[in-house]
């Protein structure tokens, strides 16, 4: 199970409280996967959370005109792809081995790190004050 207090936090409090729910979310899927129960629900919910945590960060990265915004929306949606392939593969063959190794290890690697280069710098540049309109 993933554990938000072992990542660090970013300078933007919007983003620490979305990246919290995305933790306790991917752990509701990994649970179900463990329980034997079916992941659709909590898969689903995951990847909804996942769009709109995207989505607030982008608004807020356009406001602020950040440089290296095209960078880190193509990330933004080479993971959405992911996620969606991922749900997709599991609706078809309900591989719960498959997913949880995706859940466990592949999706935490990935978000420290995002977290530490991407979402890190884009804190701090948003933190500077050129994006308060997106902070909640």
């Amino acid at each position: 199970m993933m554990d938000f207090n072992a990542y660090p936090l970013v300078d933007m409090p919007f983003m620490n409280e979305e990246h919290a729910e995305f933790i306790a979310l991917v752990n509701a899927v990994e649970q179900d996967l463990r329980d034997g129960k079916s992941a659709l629900v909590s898969l689903s919910s995951l990847i909804e959370h996942v769009y709109a945590h995207f989505a607030h960060e982008e608004k807020a990265m356009l406001a602020a005109s950040f440089p290296p915004y095209p960078v880190h929306k193509s990330e933004h949606e080479r993971v959405l792809n992911l996620l969606d392939d991922q749900l997709a593969a599991y609706r078809q063959n309900l591989d719960a081995d498959a997913l949880l190794a995706f859940i466990t290890a592949d999706l935490p690697d990935w978000f420290e790190q995002h977290l530490g280069t991407m979402d890190r710098v884009t804190a701090r540049y948003l933190s500077a004050g050129v994006a308060t309109p997106c902070h909640g």
